[in-house]
């Protein structure tokens, strides 16, 4: 079922959205995502940039913590501000699933062991980081029941508290 999911995610399916939605029970799915990004991510960042030795956990962590921020600012911005349509633990699973595109990031890395390719390396990675975009546009649309300019409004409006918010934690965090 969450591979499933996963893949309904990835092709903007509707259905799959309101499936997660409804399914509180996806709320550790969603968790398993947001851990599983992070450790792609870290190897993908990782190998991006010649650097193994260091920041699988701090990607991991950073995954966690940009998900329960973002989730938050969505929360706020969509439902309390623009009177969107969902629970918190509905956002919380539908923002964690969003995070599927980012397990491309293991690509990034992938490539980097075929020198011919590697110049791809940056090519992967950014596109996963727009497909996740795209995602996280879908999901916000979807379980805030707008359409899609008010939803691309509160993306936007939520991108700069969001950035604030992260920019804090980054720097308590060192």
């Amino acid at each position: 079922m969450l591979v499933q999911r996963m893949l309904g995610v990835l092709k903007l399916k509707t259905a799959t959205y309101e499936d997660i939605l409804r399914d509180d029970g996806a709320t550790i799915q969603a968790a398993l995502i947001v851990l599983i990004a992070g450790l792609f991510t870290s190897l993908g960042v990782a190998s991006l940039l010649s650097d193994f030795g260091t920041g699988v956990a701090g990607h991991v962590v950073a995954n966690i913590v940009g998900w329960l921020l973002i989730t938050v600012v969505l929360f706020v911005v969509g439902v309390i501000l623009f009177k969107g349509k969902a629970t918190f633990m509905q956002l919380l699973r539908i923002v964690g699933f969003s995070f599927t595109p980012h397990l491309l990031g293991i690509l990034a890395y992938a490539v980097t062991f075929i020198p011919i390719i590697r110049a791809f390396s940056v090519a992967f990675y950014l596109a996963a980081l727009g497909w996740s975009a795209l995602v996280l546009f879908f999901a916000v649309r979807i379980s805030l029941r707008f359409e899609a300019g008010r939803a691309l409004g509160v993306l936007i409006i939520s991108v700069f508290p969001y950035l604030i918010g992260l920019g804090i934690v980054l720097q308590l965090a060192k």
